[in-house]
């Protein structure tokens, strides 16, 4: 009779603990479905393909960038069109916030600040080794670098948690970027 009792109970615990833990394709699920009740309580008009360079980004514009399932950008400023362009290897001084997808936001961080003498600079280029990376220098904020160009570019993006740090990776969270390249240095 203990016997019986003991694997009643084993199985009971089995069978409790097997349906509260959440997988991991739930998670990513209940990811998406953030970032797509983000977008529809922000009334966001997502745009499918890159718009040609003398296209004016609208508030609510956002990009589906292609080939990235839920990274969306959206271009606030372009910055000073009239200087040199970004390169790829150049190391750009940038600051961020970072908040999450929820009804009322809550901030991760704020903006970061670069006012120091000797400010932490950024290389698109070699992101993964930079000191930035367990900050924020995710490959969706590299991504968006990328694309802004120029000093005192402005950008918005929404992340999703492949494309974040480590930790949002791991809990399987998306968050929003504001980002700002405040300098350069060639």
């Amino acid at each position: 009779m203990k016997t019986k009792l003991i694997i009643l109970t084993c199985a009971v615990l089995a069978f409790a603990s097997c349906t509260d833990t959440t997988t991991y394709s739930r998670q990513l699920d209940a990811e998406k479905q953030l970032i797509k009740e983000y977008i529809n309580r922000n009334e966001l008009n997502i745009l499918t393909a890159w718009p040609d360079s003398s296209y004016v980004w609208n508030e609510k514009d956002y990009l589906q960038v292609p080939d990235e399932d839920y990274f969306y950008y959206h271009l606030v400023d372009a910055g000073d069109t009239e200087s040199d362009t970004i390169s790829y290897t150049d190391d750009v001084i940038f600051r961020f916030r970072k908040y999450s997808l929820n009804v009322y936001a809550d901030t991760i961080s704020y903006w970061s600040t670069m006012d120091g003498a000797e400010p932490v600079s950024f290389s698109v280029s070699s992101y993964a080794s930079s000191e930035w990376t367990s900050i924020c220098a995710c490959s969706g904020v590299a991504k968006a670098l990328k694309f802004m160009n120029h000093k005192n570019a402005e950008a918005k993006i929404i992340c999703p948690s492949k494309m974040g740090i480590a930790d949002d990776e791991n809990s399987v969270t998306p968050y929003c970027y504001d980002l700002k390249i405040k300098g350069v240095k060639k």
